[in-house]
């Protein structure tokens, strides 16, 4: 699999991981998605459409777990969507975590378009909107993923198998007792969604978390903000 193509500022979404804990939420089910088997060389190519500037497709991603570390209790419930449409791009995120008795809520947008060889990031601050040149778009896909944890860029297709009760594609040889991402394709060979769930009990940490990322090629007009 190449590198997948999003790339928003890291430091927006790093909390999640922060308190070890992600997971699904009311959001997208990934978990009830029926993958189909595909081929080595689909499985290779199935990332090659979001390098793509004319792409079109819409991530949406959720996140909730809930654990305990040295007695203090914690929750995360994150929520993300991520749209592609030509040279446009949005990411919208909103979390909550609670630590140590305090809840901390957050509401994040960005958009970003590529006109004449340049990005323009514009990010909503305090109720305005700002601008300003960036190397990339608002979100790269990759970059996403991995707050998740999950690299999809990484895996290979000799490592995983087909597993028909878990609806898509898992690691061959899992150690015992570890989790790991299930993988999900349609037909055609696209990828259309990502399912992980984890248990930790270890070192004085409990926690319970799952992911769910659905993935659709199609996507709606992003209409670019007014600075100001």
């Amino acid at each position: 699999m190449k590198k997948l193509l999003f790339g928003f500022t890291a430091a927006a979404l790093a909390a999640v991981m922060c308190v070890g804990l992600v997971g699904c939420g009311g959001g997208p089910d990934a978990k009830s998605v029926k993958g189909e088997e595909i081929t080595e060389e689909q499985w290779n190519a199935c990332l090659d459409v979001f390098e793509e500037e004319d792409s079109k497709y819409t991530v949406e991603i959720s996140v909730e777990g809930s654990g305990e570390a040295a007695g203090n209790k914690m929750s995360a419930d994150i929520t993300l969507t991520a749209i592609k449409n030509g040279p446009k791009a949005s990411l919208t995120m909103d979390s909550v975590e609670e630590a140590n008795g305090q809840k901390a809520e957050e509401h994040r947008e960005g958009v970003s378009e590529l006109k004449d060889g340049k990005y323009t990031l514009y990010e909503k601050k305090d109720g305005k909107w700002t601008s300003t040149e960036s190397g990339g778009p608002v979100v790269t896909l990759d970059a996403v993923l991995m707050i998740t944890g999950i690299n999809l860029g990484s895996m290979r297709f000799s490592d995983y198998k087909y597993d028909a009760d878990q609806k898509g594609y898992v690691l061959a040889n899992a150690p015992a007792g570890m989790p790991t991402p299930v993988i999900k394709f349609n037909k055609d060979g696209q990828l259309i969604a990502v399912y992980a769930e984890y248990n930790v009990d270890a070192e004085g940490v409990k926690s319970e978390s799952e992911i769910n990322i659905v993935i659709t090629y199609e996507a709606e007009d992003i209409t670019i903000p007014t600075v100001g």
